[in-house]
Parts: structure tokens; sequence; C-alpha cells
């Protein structure tokens, strides 16, 4: 069977960790409740609610990369951890709620602003729009309370706090004013939407690897390398995210999925060429800055280094080919 160059790097990456990436959060998808609320959502079938357009890319995603943050948190920990020991219980755990957070959020912002809608839609639209509205937040409220039990279980109130700063993080980008024309307040964009969480769980799960008391002198250190190199994997992946959805928006007006902030900006730029050439320079510049941070990680796990610099380079590669479909589209 043909495979894309993702499904490739994430199937070896799933053999490194030894934990499927499908399987990150499904203990939290396939519970009770979310079962019972799965029924209830088949309702908004035909209503253009977008909690169905997200349930559908969290369902059928065939490449898997909406699972990478998890993925991700096992391969820095793997990255980390000194041979003969490997991942253990407590930073799978953290790898979950990683992505269950990620999930939950997500769910949150396909609530729908029905006051800020025109007047001449038919009332039934407005019913199903509330109808989806308490869907989504039954939904993600859900998860989100399941992120705070897995956290308690810890026992641990530093851990908790780190990953409830990285979630709050991720609720303020939804407020940030973004300015493409701006790259320090760009990069806080970033930073706070998404590098944040992933980055305090990373640091997290580095301090949770197994035996860490006959090296304590590393810890630190070994902490704050792993927190830099995954806010700059943010930055890069979150550039592409951009780029991707604003090809798309280019390529089809039609098109009703959500974008996001900066695709939105730039469709109503004036200069859509210098754009894209800021574009352009700030991914060469995020792509050095997270390379830089590559050859400073151990070399405890050759693999797990290797394949995280292959999926820097395939996310790289991805956002200039979409640039330049950017530059060619009318």
């Amino acid at each position: 069977m043909w495979k894309t160059p993702w499904q490739k790097i994430i199937k070896r990456s799933e053999q490194i960790v030894c934990y499927p990436s499908s399987l990150v959060n499904i203990r939290y998808l396939i519970s009770d409740e979310i079962t019972s609320v799965a029924s209830q959502v088949r309702k908004l079938v035909g209503t253009h609610h977008p909690l169905l357009q997200t349930a559908k890319t969290l369902i059928s995603d065939t490449q898997g990369v909406t699972e990478l943050r998890g993925l991700i948190v096992l391969l820095i920990s793997k990255t980390f951890t000194r041979p003969p020991f490997a991942i253990n219980a407590e930073q799978r755990s953290v790898a979950e709620i990683v992505e269950t957070a990620h999930t939950a959020i997500c769910i949150h912002k396909d609530l729908v602003n029905i006051e800020k809608i025109p007047q001449n839609k038919p009332t039934n639209w407005y019913y199903d729009m509330q109808f989806g509205n308490k869907m989504a937040t039954l939904c993600g409220d859900y998860l989100l309370a399941s992120v705070s039990k897995a956290l308690a279980e810890f026992q641990n109130t530093n851990i908790v706090n780190t990953v409830s700063k990285g979630i709050g993080d991720t609720i303020e980008s939804l407020f940030c004013k973004v300015n493409v024309d701006n790259e320090e307040n760009y990069r806080r964009y970033v930073y706070l939407s998404s590098g944040s969480l992933l980055s305090k769980c990373c640091k997290i799960s580095v301090s949770l690897r197994t035996n860490v008391n006959d090296f304590v002198d590393l810890t630190k250190s070994d902490e704050d390398l792993a927190e830099k190199w995954s806010i700059h994997w943010c930055e890069l992946y979150n550039i592409c995210e951009h780029i991707n959805a604003l090809v798309i928006q280019l390529s089809n007006e039609k098109i009703t999925s959500k974008i996001f902030p900066i695709s939105k900006k730039l469709l109503q730029s004036d200069n859509l060429s210098d754009d894209l050439q800021f574009l352009h320079e700030y991914l060469c510049k995020t792509k050095i800055l997270v390379m830089n941070s590559h050859k400073s990680l151990p070399e405890y796990d050759l693999q797990s280094k290797s394949i995280l610099a292959e999926m820097v380079e395939l996310l790289y590669q991805d956002a200039i080919h979409s640039l330049n479909l950017c530059r060619m589209l009318p």
C-alpha cells in the first residue's frame, strides 16, 4: 500500500517509542460520556456547524498529523532517556495529557458566535447552531476535566501548575491580536497558541524519566534543552499550518472551513507578494533555530534524535512547496 512521507515517518516513530499515536488519547475518547455526546453530535449532520469538521478531522486523519503532539513528547522523552531504560508510564501519561488538552481546545474553538451572524438566517439554523455549541462545550469541558484528573494523579503541584499554565496560554492566544508585519508579535502568538503547552509537557516528561536520580546534575539543563527545542518546533509547525491554510483559501474562495488568523490577515492584504516573502524569511529563520536546538540534544537514543530532524525537514519542505503554490495562484 502506498504511503505518504508523513505516514511513513509516523509509522517509524511509533515503532521507536513502542506506542501507536492513535492510542495517545484514545482512552479519553472512548469513554461512555464521550460516546453519549457523539450520538448527539450526529444530529448536526447537514447543519454546517464547525464541530462536525473538527470531529471529521480527528476521526479520519489518514496521515496521523493531528496526533503529532503526543508523539513529539514521546520522542523527546526517548531522546533524553539513557539506555537501558525506556519510556515509562508517567511519560506516556504526559503525552496523553498534551494531546487531550489540545483536542479539547480545538473543540471549544468550534463555538459559533450567533450574535455576530446576520439576522436573515432561518429559525432552524439558529437552533442547530445553539445545539452544536452546547455539544462543543460539553465535549470540550469533559476532556479538560479528564486532563485535570490525570494531572491530579501525579500528586505533584509543580506538574499541575506547569501544564495548567500551558493550557491557560493556549486559551489566551485566542484573544491575541496577530500582527503579521511584526515578527516579535507573531512569535509570541505562536508560543501562546501551541508552543507553551507542548514545551512545558516536554520539559515535564524529561524530568520524569526513569532512574533520573543517578544524574540529577544534568536534569535541569536537559529539561531546558527539551523545552527550547519544542518551542522552536511549534513555531515551525505553526507557520506551516498557516501557509497550508492560505493555499486552500487562495485556491478556493468558497471553502467555509476555519482558517488561521495570519491567513485571514494575508487574504486581506494589498501586497500579498511582500507578505509571502515575510513568511518565507520567517520560515527559514525558524528552521535554523530548530536545527541549532537539535544539535544540543543528547545522543542517548540516536534513532529518536534522527527522526525528529527528519520531521523538521519534512515540515520545511511542505511549507516551501505551499509557498510556491501561493505565488503561482492568481
